[in-house]
């Protein structure tokens, strides 16, 4: 999976996360880096959440 891929896909994942606001949250890949502010751990959780799902989709199965 391309970097830009996986940035878009994480980006659509944080998008149905009802506790996040995408638009508070940056995404770079090589390794994922989400940047930004949240208000509470749990946007915080979800917003790691949401990544990790992104991830695991795009991981290659040997």
């Amino acid at each position: 999976m391309s970097g830009l891929k996986l940035r878009d896909d994480v980006l659509d994942k944080l998008a149905y996360e009802p506790v996040v606001d995408p638009a508070h949250i940056g995404v770079a890949v090589d390794v994922v880096t989400l940047t930004g502010h949240v208000s509470s751990y749990v946007q915080k959780q979800a917003a790691l959440s949401a990544a990790r799902r992104a991830q695991r989709c795009g991981m290659k199965r040997g």
